[in-house]
């Protein structure tokens, strides 16, 4: 809820202590879950390193344990930090291994915990579309691997839209699909899908769902800015705002008719007043001790350093 919200440091406090009582009770799939969560807000802060590094020390733990929907949680997490980091062949294997381990769900009829039934299909839809689209945008905005995108984020887009327990999930995905769209240079549908990506967003209550929403706004604003400012009508038609005025334009003036200036090459200028002229003694300014700041924290990065060491008890039998 922290991490949601934008609460970050606080948020991997949490984590922390949620991975050493996952320890304390033996239980290693829910220390790799917490640790797989730990994954996602680095990428989120633009840490692929440290996610890299949570998601090994996850899959590491997990090893002999972890069902095989939680082996295709942790390898689409793996995808998504080799995306940030730019290594594409890394990624693609990974988006093989999330695939291929995720058919083996639920085939051997074994028991799988209440924490991971959220990974559905159109969870790893949504990851592996997301690694490729993050793939397009560290390969400088790159067509292909949003082409690669594309199809994976419709139809996670189409199973989240019918799960209204998982309305979050599907304004994220409509986002991801308005990037694509970006990337690929059709500007007409990202606006439509960023419309109804905010029409979700009103419903509920997400600090990264807002971030998103933002960002694929600015880019869209500065890229197309034609079509931003003509997508506030519903049917694309141009703007009803008003024109800026120009130097040729009647100045309207307090009372009566609009006012024109006394020639049309010499800009209309009102009168001034002349300024009057300050004779009072000026004072000196009286100099006021500023406090001692107080010991400020340590950067939220370095705060992160020091908590990856201690994710390591989690490998410790």
């Amino acid at each position: 809820m922290s991490y949601d919200v934008g609460l970050q440091p606080t948020a991997q406090k949490y984590f922390v202590l949620a991975l050493h009582a996952a320890k304390e009770a033996g239980d290693k799939p829910l220390g790799s879950y917490i640790l797989s969560s730990m994954s996602r807000q680095m990428i989120h802060l633009g840490r692929p390193d440290d996610a890299l590094e949570l998601i090994h020390l996850a899959q590491y733990g997990s090893r002999d344990c972890a069902t095989a929907r939680t082996q295709a949680m942790l390898y689409a997490m793996e995808a998504r930090a080799y995306a940030n980091m730019g290594q594409p062949s890394k990624c693609k294997r990974a988006v093989r291994m999330a695939e291929d381990t995720f058919a083996d769900a639920g085939l051997e009829g074994e028991p799988e915990p209440d924490w991971i039934r959220f990974f559905s299909e159109a969870e790893l839809n949504g990851e592996n579309s997301h690694s490729y689209r993050d793939l397009a945008y560290v390969a400088g905005r790159s067509p292909t691997y949003a082409s690669l995108a594309e199809p994976l984020m419709e139809r996670a887009v189409e199973l989240f839209e019918k799960d209204p327990d998982h309305q979050r999930s599907y304004a994220l995905n409509l986002i991801g699909l308005a990037t694509v769209h970006l990337l690929k240079r059709e500007p007409e549908q990202s606006v439509v899908l960023a419309e109804k990506a905010l029409g979700v967003a009103r419903s509920i209550r997400s600090e990264r769902v807002n971030t998103r929403l933002r960002k694929t706004v600015d880019h869209a604003a500065r890229g197309f800015g034609d079509v931003a400012e003509s997508s506030g009508s519903p049917t694309g038609s141009p703007s009803s705002s008003p024109r800026p005025p120009k130097r040729s334009d009647p100045l309207p003036g307090p009372r009566g008719p609009a006012r024109t200036p006394a020639a049309p090459d010499v800009p209309y200028c009102p009168t001034r007043l002349p300024r009057r002229k300050d004779t009072r003694t000026p004072t000196r300014p009286v100099r006021v001790p500023r406090p001692v700041p107080a010991a400020r924290p340590a950067p939220y990065g370095r705060r992160v350093r020091r908590y990856l060491p201690v994710t390591r008890v989690f490998t410790v039998t």
